[in-house]
């Protein structure tokens, strides 16, 4: 027996070692995965806030340069949104099992639809409005400097643009708020489990 302990041994802390590693996948205060979530979370909405805040000051730098500035950064930041939104599910199913209670349960439901209905909006404004926006920006530039008091009547391609530029603001509006409403369902979990 004795010549077969060191083989008992090495199987004793390799099972042992993988039972650490499943009790930390299913552990309830899983930071790994609350850092996933949370940092997809904190990117998402602190990139919209930059843009809300850094579109008027690009166009108050260059009325001329400033919308193209800001549909690159807009651009630029779509592809980010989706990269959030894969580090929002991944730490929302991982955390998902870890719910016992029925209350639990029903927040991290709300969560996930929450999170699946920020995505849908935005794919939808970066698949749909954007690219409208993007088409139309050159000629819409272009008049708005050729005839800066111009109604936004006047011109029906101005106003398509208009149109289009209130539909992305209310989407990504509509974004943060869910944004919002998840951080607080995230708290509102994390508190209760503490």
């Amino acid at each position: 027996m004795k010549k077969y302990a060191h083989i008992r041994a090495y199987f004793f802390v390799l099972a042992r070692r993988e039972s650490v590693k499943l009790d930390f996948m299913n552990s309830p205060s899983n930071g790994f995965f609350r850092f996933l979530f949370l940092l997809g979370l904190c990117v998402w909405l602190g990139g919209l806030a930059f843009v809300a805040i850094g579109a008027p000051a690009m166009f108050g730098v260059s009325r001329a340069l400033g919308p193209q500035m800001v549909g690159a950064a807009m651009g630029a930041f779509t592809p980010v949104t989706y990269v959030c939104a894969a580090l929002l599910i991944i730490g929302w199913l991982a955390e998902r099992r870890n719910n016992k209670s029925a209350r639990g349960v029903m927040l991290c439901r709300i969560q996930g639809v929450c999170i699946v209905a920020m995505l849908m909006l935005a794919v939808y404004a970066g698949r749909v409005v954007m690219p409208n926006m993007t088409a139309m920006q050159p000629q819409v530039v272009q008049i708005a400097a050729q005839n800066p008091n111009a109604k936004v009547a006047d011109n029906p391609l101005r106003a398509r643009f208009d149109k289009a530029h209130k539909a992305y603001r209310s989407v990504t509006s509509l974004v943060v708020l869910l944004g919002l409403t998840t951080l607080g369902i995230f708290c509102a979990r994390v508190s209760r489990e503490d």
